[in-house]
């Protein structure tokens, strides 16, 4: 062990500790030394008065409980395999409790350390499994007694001379606790917390030092909250103090000389002075700012998190100080796999979507610290601020969530972005262009059209927020955005009607004569199928629009509208004026690499609709240059062997270049599809760069337990090009699955035997549940029933060879289930479709929900009416989720099928009767069919 020789001289002089003898000439040269090996060596320092000797105990070593803990929590993981919890739960908590007797080194962000995971047990985390299977009782008591034993502070060192004593305590990891005691009182020095996302603020050189009185017990965990001084010391220099009776101090001047503020997109004032009162178990108690005390949250209850609330809002007044909640009072962690199951912890291979609420993520509170991900600090965040009337809102960002909200300072807006991770400000004279900094800030390869900015809103008390677009005004116009929000609930229980009403009411007002509001409602008109409407509305948006790169993001829905209208001919004209348009290099400067996202949309658009050529040329046009680059630096780094390092899964770059090349490849595939016989451009760009990703990015490419069986998915479909879908089915059927899984992927990938690449295939589950929706969902190609049955069949043998190697996910899951509820209602087999729903329900996730009620919808055009019927009415058995029964039923009239449409419309209109909006939907829904 190390000890840090400042924090040893502090002692010596703050608390006496042979002060009066100890050589300040001595203490100076210890200050230029950053550490020196004292641990296993008796103390001596060189004074006026001789030689000060301070001799050390040996004592106790902690290996034993250590070894003890593992062979508890052996015990608890083979228990467990025996329970009745699901497998992505049992895999979920051996994530977490696994990581419990390992040191804190080397872990990325996103991951449980071993720190928290002890401290999720320490507070009764695993009790809750316990709640749902009794069997684990036992093992997880014997694992909470071992942890208890393993983090008790016992002295590793000891050195006295008269009445004064210095000892060193630590638990069996090794963390530090310094106490220094006189007989007047004690002064224990324990490292800070550590912020969540900055590593660049120096916390290695900072000691926090608690004066306690004489009597505290310092077995007690929670005996630092005794202090009656806390004082911040770096290298010598009191950075910040508290003390019952001079309140908090600080310098300024050295609080930023050794927190220096990296950068110019940090907001003001950024990582301000504060002290962080911890207990010696490193449980949070308090953090004290200039402005006052904000205490951690204390329990669960609704009345906790809102003094929580309050509180945090009164003390925490600038963004700079709010972000300080996010980067001590929150572990990031990935969402459970289960939605059902939200007190599970995922990881990168393992998670859900689960937004939580600020009540949720307060409760899940264990010594101080809570739990979420970048959704869940997001609203925390709003509910703050809210408190301090500042308008902002949950916002969408690539991959990512954040709460941001904008302040006019002077000449210039500033719009603050508050997220799992650094607080930063963008400013500009205009809020549109502030707004633009901010959201391309977190992806220089996304478009931004100020009006329509990705927001993510919460209706129903749903478990997930969903995705919406709006103009900048929202950030601006409280009314506006309050009135704009209360539309959305419309969109969110397609009640289109309202939504209309209120749009027209706004429009009457010539300064709501803006592009997003004509937008919006072009798109209230799209989604009723009231396309000459959709037209005129979407033609005054785009007069009122002078922007280009708005007018582009414009285009791409208009043409989206025009292929689900089956006007053919208007969309393929507004793609050829896309590809015209995307010749303008004035244009191209200003997407500029937003000309990736952009393109990778519209050719997707085009290649659903089997408009092949045109996905072709605008992914040349767009997207093909850059996606050669990529390519050749990902097999780089594959061959230098980076793709086994860390970053190659975390990096946000990283991740953003992989996901474009898959994005590419897919889109690239669907519209090769298409093309006709004979004319298939094998020696094309698009073929060509698929071809290179499977043969040497693939292997390497596979993103959490799924991953590679999605890689095979793929391959399938590139099979499928050369080779009849249908023989690549029988195939399929002959062949026997993979012997292992762990093998040589990569010369499987690249032109390996044919029957080993159709072995993968047949166990790939994503082959077949996509295959399957994808031939239900496909309005221009004819539907072969027979071929579904067969996939289906494939479908069911795969999931268990995905069952005997543990490479489920959730949205294996979701997708499997959405196609096993097409095939019931196909074969007419209400009892499997009753199984579906009853899953549906139980599992309570959002995007399973959403997706099986569109599935239904669209499912129409394939089913009888009396058979559709009956097919509803599981539904409503089963699900009978509100907000769906509108999704539903426009979805059947979009598909052609009003008549099915009206049938749920009028058993929607009966059920929820006394809610106007519901009876008035179906009226209008009678009147446009």
């Amino acid at each position: 062990m190390r000890l840090h020789l400042v924090f040893l001289s502090c002692f010596l002089v703050t608390v006496g500790f042979a002060a009066e003898t100890v050589n300040q000439k001595v203490i100076n040269q210890a200050l230029s030394l950053p550490f020196v090996e004292s641990a296993d060596e008796d103390l001596k320092l060189k004074t006026d008065a001789g030689e000060l000797s301070l001799s050390k105990r040996k004592l106790k070593d902690r290996s034993a409980d250590l070894k003890d803990l593992k062979k508890a929590i052996d015990a608890y993981k083979k228990q467990l395999q025996k329970s009745k919890l699901s497998n992505l739960a049992k895999d979920a908590v051996v994530d977490v409790i696994d990581r419990i007797k390992s040191p804190d080194k080397g872990l990325a962000t996103d991951q449980v350390n071993p720190a928290f995971a002890r401290r999720l047990v320490q507070h009764g985390w695993l009790n809750v499994m316990v709640e749902k299977d009794k069997s684990l009782e036992a093992v997880s008591a014997a694992v909470s007694e071992s942890l208890k034993e393993a983090m008790e502070l016992k002295a590793k060192h000891e050195w006295k001379r008269a009445s004064k004593k210095l000892q060193l305590l630590s638990d069996a990891w090794g963390s530090q606790v310094w106490v220094l005691s006189d007989g007047k009182d004690i002064d224990v020095a324990t490292r800070p917390a550590v912020p969540m996302y900055d590593s660049s603020i120096p916390v290695k050189k900072v000691w926090v030092h608690s004066v306690l009185p004489k009597d505290a017990d310092l077995d007690e965990a929670q005996a630092l909250r005794q202090a009656t001084e806390i004082k911040v010391i770096s290298e010598g220099k009191m950075l910040a103090s508290w003390s019952d009776k001079n309140g908090f101090k600080v310098d300024g001047a050295v609080w930023r000389e050794v927190f220096k503020i990296p950068n110019n997109s940090m907001v003001d004032d950024y990582f301000p002075p504060h002290i962080i009162q911890q207990d010696l178990n490193g449980d949070i108690y308090r953090v004290i700012v200039a402005d006052g005390i904000l205490h951690a949250p204390k329990d669960d209850s609704k009345s906790a998190s809102t003094a929580f609330l309050d509180e945090a809002a009164k003390v925490m007044k600038d963004a700079a100080h709010m972000d300080l909640i996010g980067q001590y009072l929150v572990k990031y962690v990935y969402d459970s796999p289960e939605t059902a199951v939200p007190f599970l912890i995922g990881n990168r291979d393992l998670n859900g979507d689960i937004h939580q609420t600020a009540h949720e993520t307060l409760s899940t509170v264990t010594g101080g610290v809570c739990r979420g991900d970048c959704d869940d600090v997001s609203e925390l965040y709003q509910q703050i601020a809210e408190r301090q009337n500042k308008l902002g809102h949950v916002v969408m960002l690539p991959g990512h969530a954040a709460f941001a909200f904008a302040e006019k300072k002077g000449a210039e807006w500033d719009v603050i972005v508050l997220q799992t991770g650094p607080a930063l400000s963008f400013n500009h004279k205009e809020l549109p262009k502030a707004l633009e900094m901010a959201y391309k800030h977190f992806g220089a390869t996304e478009t931004f059209d100020a009006n329509g900015l990705g927001l993510l809103l919460r209706f129903s008390n749903e478990k997930t927020r969903g995705p919406w677009r709006l103009g900048w005004r929202i950030f601006s116009d409280r009314n506006y955005a309050e009135t704009m929000i209360d539309i959305q609930k419309d969109w969110h229980f397609q009640t289109y009607l309202q939504g209309i009403k209120k749009m027209q009411t706004m429009l009457k007002d010539e300064k709501n004569h803006t592009p997003a509001n004509y937008r919006e409602i072009a798109s209230l008109y799209a989604f009723t199928g009231q396309w000459d409407k959709f037209v005129e509305n979407h033609q005054k948006a785009v007069a009122l629009t002078k922007d280009k790169v708005s007018l582009l993001e414009f285009n791409s829905d208009y043409i989206n509208t025009l292929f689900d209208a089956d006007r053919k001919d208007e969309a393929v004209q507004a793609v050829n004026n896309t590809i015209s348009d995307l010749s303008d290099q004035e244009l191209r400067k200003r997407l500029g690499d937003g000309i990736i996202s952009y393109g990778l949309k519209v050719s997707s658009i085009c290649a659903s609709n089997h408009q092949s050529k045109e996905a072709v040329q605008i992914l040349d046009n767009t997207v093909t240059m850059s996606v050669v680059r990529v390519g050749q630096m990902l097999n780089q780094l594959i061959a230098a062997g980076k793709h086994k390092d860390a970053q190659w899964t975390t990096h946000p770059q990283m991740q953003m270049l992989r996901r474009i090349m898959r994005q590419y490849v897919a889109i690239g595939i669907s519209a090769l599809t298409h093309f006709p016989e004979g004319e298939l451009p094998t020696k094309g760009s698009v073929y060509q760069i698929t071809n290179q990703w499977l043969s040497n990015i693939a292997h390497a490419d596979a993103e959490g337990p799924t991953g590679m069986l999605n890689n095979y998915s793929v391959l399938g479909n590139y099979l499928a090009l050369t080779k009849p879908l249908d023989e690549i089915i029988d195939l399929c059927e002959k062949a026997e699955f993979p012997s292992a899984i762990d093998i040589d992927h990569k010369s499987i990938f690249s032109g390996g035997p044919l029957d080993q690449q159709i072995a993968w295939i047949k166990a790939s589950s994503p082959f077949w549940a996509q295959e399957i929706l994808q031939q239900v969902s496909d309005k221009h190609a004819e539907l072969s029933v027979e071929r579904v049955v067969k996939c289906d069949k494939a479908l069911t043998a795969s999931l268990e060879f995905v069952k005997k190697h543990k490479l489920d996910s959730r949205g294996l899951q979701i997708a499997v289930i959405q196609a096993q509820v097409a095939v019931a209602m196909l074969e007419k087999d209400n009892k499997r479709l009753k199984a579906l729903l009853k899953s549906v329900k139980e599992r309570d996730d959002k995007w399973l929900r959403d997706g099986v009620a569109a599935l239904m919808g669209n499912m129409s055009r394939h089913i009888k009416l009396t058979d559709y019927k009956k097919a509803i009415e599981v539904w409503i058995q089963e699900v009978n989720y509100k907000p769906k029964y509108y999704w539903i039923a426009w979805r059947a009239a979009l598909s052609g099928s009003p008549k099915h449409a009206l049938y749920i419309a009028q058993r929607a209109a009966e059920i929820f009767h006394d809610d106007k909006s519901f009876v008035e939907e179906y009226n209008y829904m009678k009147e446009i069919f």
